[in-house]
């Protein structure tokens, strides 16, 4: 495993060696470019006050013009949700929480006949970033 740590140490998290990085400002792209099915993505936004921050209403907000129907799991510190969009046929995981005064968001994304195949790997590379 390699570990990534970004600029200001507002996200890390470990992954795969031989797993690629593809990083833009604040967003950040971790994939297997040979054998991978999906692309798990971070986006991190600087919070001034994270004590107002409810991470079940960001991500419902977030999710509401995307998805029609999604039930949200709330965990002592990060909140998730999966869904199965069968007529685009994409399969999507979202995690939302708080590090070092910044508001995560984690999505992964595959073709829905590849759910379950990278499962392992990207809740690892998560529970990693998790803990940061």
């Amino acid at each position: 495993m390699k570990e990534y740590t970004s600029i200001g140490g507002a996200l890390s998290f470990v992954y795969p060696v031989d797993w690629d990085i593809a990083e833009s400002k604040n967003l950040i792209n971790v994939f297997d470019p040979i054998n991978g099915v999906g692309v798990l993505q971070f986006s991190f936004y600087l919070i001034p006050d994270t004590q107002n921050i409810e991470l079940k209403d960001e991500l419902e907000e977030y999710l509401r013009d995307r998805h029609k129907s999604f039930s949200i799991a709330v965990n002592a510190n990060y909140v998730f949700t999966d869904y199965a969009d069968e007529i685009k046929g994409r399969y999507w995981k979202y995690w939302v929480y708080l590090r070092n005064g910044y508001l995560v968001f984690a999505t992964y994304n595959c073709e829905t006949e590849d759910s379950g195949k990278e499962d392992r790997v990207i809740n690892e590379v998560i529970q990693s970033a998790l803990k940061g």
